[in-house]
């Protein structure tokens, strides 16, 4: 063997070197992609993940509870929204009632003012009246009789003008009284107005209703269970009149498990009895079979 083949010889051998070493580390790079795709949740330990075809259905069954809570949430908000602007309109109705007082006496004041400056201006007109009777009886006297005529003229206007002043005083006193009901009703106006004020910023920020009676479309706060179903879509239940349910009130109606709730939808009340009540299931809100044991209230929260 010659130089030559000796050196295709050790070549042949580094090369088959260098391929077993690039064999060795394509296969510990390999990767099972089926695996990483369809690997059950029994298989799962260190370095292995669940397949992902698992991952995606568990993403879309949470994926569809955050979609029925948004929906939950929005109609909850539309009752709290159509709440706010039912006690707005009832403030608003409130406030022109009292502007429309306002008004009034204000015109009452009107009249009085009025009043008061013709008994002034008869009052005056009497002052000069006695004024020119003092002068006449001063330098007109002819005699003891025409004296006494005129004094007793001076007298009864005098007496007039005493019981016109009376009138004065109680005009006055009158225009006090008005003056004082006007800035009382200004102090209502003003507290009226704050509360109008306040009720808008608690309303937008927490969803309160400061009158609650005005809302007959909005069940209280109740909470209880179905108690027999039928086929024709009607449910008793175990709440009732006491509770302060009546005719059209919606509630809504879950069933509580020991891993997940479920929301089962609304129901609208027919007739209540004092401790019972029957309602009809609403179709397009059902999203499960009710059945005995179910709970029942007027918000889902969590």
């Amino acid at each position: 063997m010659n130089l030559l083949g000796k050196i295709l010889i050790v070549l042949i051998f580094v090369m088959s070197l260098v391929f077993s070493t690039m064999v060795v580390a394509v296969y510990s790079t390999h990767t099972n992609w089926r695996d990483v795709v369809m690997r059950p949740a029994d298989q799962v330990g260190p370095g292995k993940e669940l397949g992902l075809r698992y991952q995606l259905e568990n993403e879309r069954q949470l994926v569809k509870q955050y979609q029925d809570r948004v929906e939950l949430l929005t109609k909850q908000l539309n009752a709290e929204k159509l709440a706010y602007q039912q006690a707005v309109a009832k403030l608003e109705t409130e406030n022109a009632r009292l502007a429309d007082e306002l008004d009034q006496l204000k015109r009452t004041h009107a009249q009085l003012v009025e009043e008061n400056n013709r008994a002034l201006a008869s009052l005056y007109a009497l002052q000069q009246e006695t004024a020119s009777l003092r002068a006449e009886v001063e330098g007109g006297m002819l005699g003891d009789q025409k004296v006494i005529g005129l004094r007793e003229e001076i007298r009864l206007v005098q007496k007039d003008r005493d019981a016109q002043f009376d009138r004065v005083v109680t005009l006055t006193d009158e225009l006090n009284q008005t003056l004082q009901q006007l800035e009382t009703l200004k102090e209502q106006s003003v507290r009226l107005a704050q509360e109008l004020a306040n009720a808008k910023s608690v309303l937008q920020k927490f969803g309160l209703k400061p009158h609650p009676e005005l809302y007959q479309d909005v069940p209280p706060e109740v909470d209880g269970i179905i108690l027999a179903t039928t086929a024709a879509g009607h449910v008793e239940i175990s709440i009732g009149a006491d509770d302060g349910l009546v005719k059209g009130h919606k509630l809504e109606v879950y069933r509580v498990a020991p891993e997940q709730s479920t929301y089962l939808g609304r129901i609208e009340v027919l007739e209540t009895s004092p401790d019972r009540a029957v309602c009809r299931i609403i179709p397009e809100y059902r999203k499960g079979e009710m059945q005995r044991g179910d709970r029942v209230a007027s918000k889902i929260l969590n």
